[in-house]
């Protein structure tokens, strides 16, 4: 019966060296899983101004794009008039 006061110590110790344990075991993971996070959001921030650069290179072309198609329009559009008047000049020698 004098034994009890040691299984209860050994208990104790046992006991707390398993809530120690756990502790730090669950703070080593949860520690990992914030720099997993930071990583991540640090990848999606690159990943945006990445994006809002092709956006705005895309836009930058599209805008060429649109400036090159109203030249070719009205430059297509003086061509045919000048067509129209040689044609028309043309007949009239004839």
């Amino acid at each position: 019966m004098e034994e009890w006061p040691i299984w209860i110590a050994v208990l104790g110790l046992s006991t707390g060296v398993a809530t120690l344990a756990s502790y730090v075991i669950c703070r080593t993971r949860v520690g990992r899983a914030n720099d997993r996070i930071v990583r991540l959001e640090e990848e999606i921030a690159q990943v945006r101004i990445r994006e809002e650069d092709r956006e705005k290179k895309l836009s930058e072309i599209f805008a060429a794009v649109s400036s090159l198609q109203r030249t070719t329009e009205e430059r297509l559009r003086n061509l045919g008039q000048k067509m129209d008047e040689f044609l028309a000049s043309v007949g009239q020698l004839q």
